[in-house]
């Protein structure tokens, strides 16, 4: 009976000893779309002469396990753990709930399991296991119109056929809780900027259609005598790039890259004021390519460049790609909604997504009929907000709310602070 694919469970666990599953291992789910890792075997046939003029035997005289897995971008744990392989590190959570992690020297290992249901046997699976394995490459693809997609290129170290077909003793499976993909409009904080700042606010300004994030650890298996597949892996030079495609409206970015100017990118993946992103900063770099493309009708002008990571030494510790995110269940206050009751014309009650403190109105407008209120006092209590204003709202009158990035208002449980609100909301004025 076939097995389809659409059943296969993909799993990964930090190892402690590389190349050794930990004992009772808590699997993290790693959903993929595709996936191609693999025991990728070297044999030849045997060259021994014999009477009967045929071959003698097949001889397996090497292998390596390696592949790639595709899948739709998520924060996930399992990502996290992928992100600190490629990283060679591991998350700073000193700042916590604020998280951070900069390229380091420290291989993360991990063992890899594909499991399938056993046909005919309800309750049992089949299991691949592969171990030592380290994400050599990522490759992140974010595309206007679609979901972010990344391939992670994996190199792992031997396989003992006696062990990887088997479930370990004690293996646990918790349940993804969350598994949001990651999507275009939600890419968020595209800067491409040089020394000078001038770049930013044209970048801001514009259309950037695409961007894809490249990294690669060069890494390679070392192969010894006595043993079946690579004893051990090792860490080449990390090497980090960004591709972009950006509506071409001057000569600024040509200019820079004729220069050689010094730049820096960032971008951020997902909503930043909760733990669903990953916000990806290169420090220092250069352009490497820039051409100015003009594709054919009815198509656009636009910039296609290749932005080159180089290490920032005045960054602690020195990288080339910083990556940010929140502690998972951290957030950051949000509007919701607020009203203005009746009988109580001067207070402006706005509630937000959790419960908050507030320490002065800076950074806080409050418009009646388009013209800013003064905001004589407020007071917090859980998720709302008492702004007390000078003058009483009256009947029929339009109220707005907005903050911008110098509100003092956070969130009690993590000190998050609120970001700034895009554009003003309406609030319900009951005042009759």
């Amino acid at each position: 009976m076939p097995i389809s694919a659409d059943s296969t469970g993909l799993y990964i666990v930090k190892e402690t000893v590389s190349g050794e599953t930990p004992a009772s291992p808590v699997w993290l789910q790693f959903p993929p779309v595709s996936e191609s890792v693999a025991t990728n075997a070297t044999t030849t046939i045997s060259n021994t002469l014999n009477a009967t003029r045929q071959v003698l035997d097949s001889i397996l005289t090497g292998m390596d396990i390696s592949g790639s897995v595709e899948i739709e971008l998520a924060r996930t744990p399992a990502m996290d753990l992928i992100l600190e392989s490629v990283m060679a590190s591991a998350w700073d959570v000193t700042g916590d709930p604020n998280y951070t992690m900069s390229v380091g020297l420290d291989q993360v290992t991990f063992s890899l399991m594909k499991r399938w249901p056993r046909p005919g046997s309800p309750g049992d699976y089949i299991y691949n296991i592969y171990t030592g394995c380290t994400a050599d490459t990522l490759s992140v693809t974010m595309t206007a119109g679609s979901e972010v997609t990344a391939s992670v290129g994996l190199i792992g170290k031997g396989v003992d056929a006696a062990l990887n077909t088997t479930e370990p003793v004690g293996s646990t499976y918790p349940a993804l809780t969350d598994f949001n993909v990651l999507r275009a409009p939600g890419v968020k904080g595209i800067t491409l900027d040089n020394e000078a700042g001038t770049l930013a606010p044209l970048i801001t300004d514009s259309c950037t259609t695409d961007i894809t994030l490249n990294v690669t650890n060069n890494g390679r298996g070392i192969q010894c005598l006595g043993t079946l597949g690579n004893k051990e892996t090792v860490l080449g030079r990390f090497e980090s790039s960004v591709d972009m495609t950006i509506f071409f409206s001057d000569n600024n970015i040509m200019e820079d890259f004729l220069k050689q100017s010094a730049m820096n990118v960032t971008f951020t993946i997902g909503d930043a004021d909760t733990d669903n992103h990953y916000k990806f900063t290169l420090p220092k770099g250069k352009l490497s390519s820039e051409t100015v493309v003009a594709g054919g009708t009815n198509t656009d002008v636009v910039n296609a460049l290749t932005f080159q990571g180089l290490v920032d030494t005045t960054a602690v510790p020195p990288t080339t790609v910083k990556i940010d995110t929140l502690a998972v269940g951290a957030s950051a206050p949000k509007f919701v909604s607020g009203l203005i009751a009746d009988g109580a014309a001067t207070d402006v009650v706005v509630t937000f997504s959790e419960p908050v403190a507030i320490g002065n109105s800076t950074g806080v407008t409050i418009n009646v009929d388009g013209a800013p209120a003064n905001i004589s006092s407020q007071v917090a209590a859980a998720s709302d907000v008492t702004f007390t204003l000078d003058t009483p709202v009256t009947v029929g009158q339009i109220v707005t709310f907005q903050v911008d990035a110098t509100n003092t208002i956070t969130d009690t449980t993590d000190g998050l602070p609120m970001s700034a609100m895009d554009k003003a909301e309406s609030l319900s004025n009951n005042v009759a």
